[in-house]
């Protein structure tokens, strides 16, 4: 997960994700343990899920803005999640 005012997505955020029908990370899932920024290796910046099993591949995120008082939430922001799809040869 990225964004263009981190603060807010860290103290703010929180979201259940599924793929596939498989939750993968559940609801209030905190967004400041899936954040990715330039300060991060690009080799680290993404979570291995294993395998996931042929099917739909929909994907389900339900993202929580919360309250909080050191991230005001005022003219808002945005919050972009990257999936990365390989295919198996």
């Amino acid at each position: 997960m990225t964004t263009d005012q981190p603060d807010k997505l860290y103290y703010r955020g929180c979201q259940k994700i599924e793929i596939g029908g498989e939750e993968l990370f559940p609801e209030g899932f905190e967004s400041r343990i899936l954040m990715s920024s330039l300060n991060v290796a690009p080799r680290e910046r993404f979570f291995d899920l294993g395998e996931v099993l042929p099917g739909d591949l929909s994907v389900k995120i339900r993202y929580e803005d919360k309250d909080h008082s050191k991230a005001i939430f005022a003219q808002g922001y945005s919050v972009s999640v990257i999936l990365l799809l390989e295919e198996s040869l």
